[in-house]
C-alpha cells in the first residue's frame, strides 16, 4: 500500500485528484472483491503450462503415430464404445427403477433415437415409457 502513499503526497485528494495521479503513474485500479481479477502472473503461469502441455501433447501424438499409424481411430472407437457401454447401462439402471414386469422386453422396445445422454443420465426416458401406458400392456408391476 505504499505506492498509495506517493499518490496523496502527504495531503487529502478529492476523487479526481486521486483519479488524475493514478493516470499519471499509470495505475489501473481493479476491484477485486467479487473475485474476477486473476493476478497477471498467475496467468502468466497458467499460460505457461498450457504451452508446455500442447507441446508434450505434440510429441506424444508424433510417438505414437510411428507406432500405430490408426491410433486416432483406435482412440475415438474406444471413446464411442465407452460412451456407448455409460449409456446402456444408465438406460439399464433407469429402466429398472420404473420397475417393469420385463425389463429386457422395455429395453428393446425403447426407441433410442429419442433419448440423450448427459452427465451420466438418459434424457428422455419418461416420454418413452408413456408408449407403453395402456391398458392392454402394462408395464409396471404395480398398474
Amino acid at each position: 500500500m505504499d505506492f498509495l502513499k506517493e499518490l496523496f503526497n502527504g495531503q487529502s485528494l478529492s476523487y479526481e485528484q486521486l483519479e488524475a495521479a493514478a493516470k499519471a503513474k499509470g495505475l489501473n485500479v481493479v476491484n477485486t472483491a467479487g473475485g474476477a481479477y486473476v493476478p497477471k502472473a498467475d496467468v502468466d503461469h497458467l499460460n505457461g503450462q498450457i504451452t508446455t502441455l500442447t507441446g508434450q501433447l505434440g510429441e506424444a501424438n508424433k510417438k505414437l503415430e510411428g507406432y500405430d499409424p490408426n491410433w486416432k481411430q483406435t482412440s475415438e472407437a474406444a471413446s464411442q464404445k465407452l460412451l456407448q457401454e455409460r449409456f446402456d447401462f444408465a438406460l439399464e439402471k433407469g429402466i429398472e427403477a420404473a420397475k417393469p414386469r420385463n425389463a429386457k422386453a422395455v429395453i428393446a422396445l425403447i426407441d433410442r433415437d429419442k433419448l440423450k445422454f448427459a452427465d451420466g443420465e438418459v434424457i428422455g426416458l419418461d416420454n418413452c415409457f408413456s408408449v407403453f401406458e395402456t391398458p392392454c400392456f402394462s408395464r409396471f408391476s404395480g398398474v
